[in-house]
């Protein structure tokens, strides 16, 4: 608006709204005050007692009392990926860290509060978001055994597979898919393809994936509360899915759809 730089939030929570009114996604465990407070305003802007406006400005105004320089008020935006690590980090369900020996398989659990549902695609990394986010959860770590001194492989576990998954991929060369599986505690669990953010021009906007695959373009400055239908996945190629409407893209969302 015209009081405050509100594109993040704008593009960001456009997607968990879809999410929310498609498959009535209410609080539960993971949530935190921060997406328990946007879940609360959503339901009752859905209820007919309060706006989609208030439901941001509620998130937005704790985010600034708890952190003013991550996220400013007013003509001062802040960026995405902070807002999406706030947004997802979980507050219950702490993963752990399952360092490994190569050699002599000696394993070390660490209860971490460094892993959250946002993932940063390292400079080198290529590839599909399918490959990268396996190298994510099963990767070579820079200790080394203090039993035998070979390299440690760290595994990430999770007590319950994550529900939503984000991936920052902020001027990274990677390749699209319509879903990605995370080895879980005791399955593979299929997560979906539901969102892409764009920036450019110090502007946020989104493209929305519904079920069938196709793609809704979303700005807050120039469509308003409505999406306009552009193209469906699959028939829009890889760089058409990077680039929207001379923004590039910067983050991906994947959801479980149950």
């Amino acid at each position: 608006d015209g009081n405050n730089y509100s594109c993040a939030y704008d593009a960001l929570f456009t997607m968990l709204f879809n999410i929310l009114q498609k498959k009535n996604w209410k609080k539960n465990q993971e949530s935190n005050q921060y997406l328990s407070t946007l879940c609360d305003g959503f339901q009752k802007y859905l209820m007919g007692v309060s706006t989609l406006e208030a439901a941001c400005d509620s998130v937005q105004a704790i985010l600034y009392e708890n952190d003013p320089v991550l996220f400013p008020s007013g003509h001062t935006g802040c960026s995405v990926s902070a807002l999406t690590t706030q947004m997802f980090y979980p507050e219950y369900r702490v993963p752990q860290l399952h360092p490994q020996c190569s050699h002599c398989n000696h394993t070390i659990m660490i209860n971490s509060n460094c892993v959250g549902r946002l993932m940063h695609v390292a400079h080198s990394a290529t590839g599909s978001i399918s490959q990268i986010l396996e190298s994510h959860m099963h990767h070579q770590s820079q200790q080394v055994c203090g039993n035998c001194n070979a390299p440690l492989e760290t595994t990430i576990h999770s007590s319950e597979t994550h529900k939503i998954y984000a991936v920052d991929v902020t001027d990274r060369n990677v390749t699209l898919r319509r879903t990605v599986k995370i080895q879980g505690p005791v399955c593979v669990t299929t997560l979906h393809l539901k969102g892409l953010v764009y920036h450019g021009g110090y502007h946020f906007t989104c493209q929305i994936v519904d079920e069938s695959g196709n793609i809704w373009f979303h700005d807050g400055m120039t469509t308003g509360r409505i999406s306009i239908k552009d193209g469906k996945f699959g028939t829009v190629s890889q760089p058409n899915l990077k680039k929207c409407r001379n923004k590039r893209l910067c983050l991906v969302i994947y959801r479980h759809r149950s």
